[in-house]
C-alpha cells in the first residue's frame, strides 16, 4: 500500500490501522481521508468548514492506494495534479473515519498565490478531463456544498456560509484572471 502525503500533512496510527484494515479486507481501490487544517485563526476556521463539504467528493483525493493503483502524478499540472490522479485511479473507493491534520498555516496573501498559481495549470487539467466534475461550476461552486443533505450544514452557520461563498468568488476571479 502507499500513503500520499503532502509535506505538511500529518498522518496518525489510527489512519494508518483503518486504512490498511480496509484494503486487506476489501477490494478497495483507494481511500479518502477527512483533513483537519490545524490554527485556530478565523481564516483557518473557514478553511475547516469548507474543507468539511470535500470529502470523499470530485474535490477530494484518495490518500492510501494499492501499489498496483499507483500511478505516476502528471508532471505537467501543479495543483489539479492530485484532481488528476484520483481521477486515473479506478475501483471502489471508501473514507477513512480518522482525519489527516495539516499544518497548512498559510495567510490570505499567500492562498491567494498559491491559488493563482493553481489556476495556471487547470486548461492543461481540462484538456486533459473535458468532462471531470470538479471542474463544473454548478457542482463545484454549488452541487458539493448541497448534495447528500449538506445544505442543513449551510443553514446551521450562516456566517460560515456567507464567508465561504466570498472565499470561492474569490477563486473564480483568481481563476478568471490565470485564464
Amino acid at each position: 500500500y502507499l500513503f500520499i502525503l503532502d509535506s505538511d500533512q500529518i498522518p496518525t496510527v489510527a489512519q494508518m490501522t483503518e486504512c490498511t484494515k480496509i484494503m486487506d479486507e476489501t477490494d478497495c481501490a483507494g481511500i479518502y481521508i477527512p483533513e483537519v487544517i490545524l490554527g485556530n485563526d478565523w481564516f483557518t476556521k473557514l478553511r475547516n468548514f469548507e474543507r468539511q463539504f470535500y470529502t470523499g467528493t470530485p474535490v477530494d483525493c484518495v490518500r492510501f492506494v494499492r501499489t498496483k493503483q499507483c500511478l505516476m502524478f502528471d508532471e505537467t499540472l501543479s495543483g489539479p495534479e492530485d484532481a488528476d490522479w484520483d481521477l486515473r485511479i479506478k475501483g471502489k473507493k471508501t473514507i477513512c473515519r480518522f482525519p489527516l491534520f495539516h499544518n497548512d498555516k498559510i495567510s490570505v496573501r499567500e492562498y491567494i498565490r498559491k491559488k493563482a498559481y493553481y489556476a495556471e495549470s487547470m486548461r492543461r487539467f481540462l484538456e486533459l478531463n473535458p468532462d471531470a466534475k470538479v471542474m463544473s461550476l454548478k457542482y463545484r461552486c454549488f452541487g458539493v456544498f448541497t448534495e447528500k443533505g449538506k445544505w442543513k450544514i449551510l443553514l446551521r452557520s450562516p456566517f460560515m456560509t456567507f464567508k465561504l461563498f466570498c472565499l470561492i468568488a474569490l477563486r473564480g476571479v483568481i481563476y478568471l484572471w490565470k485564464r
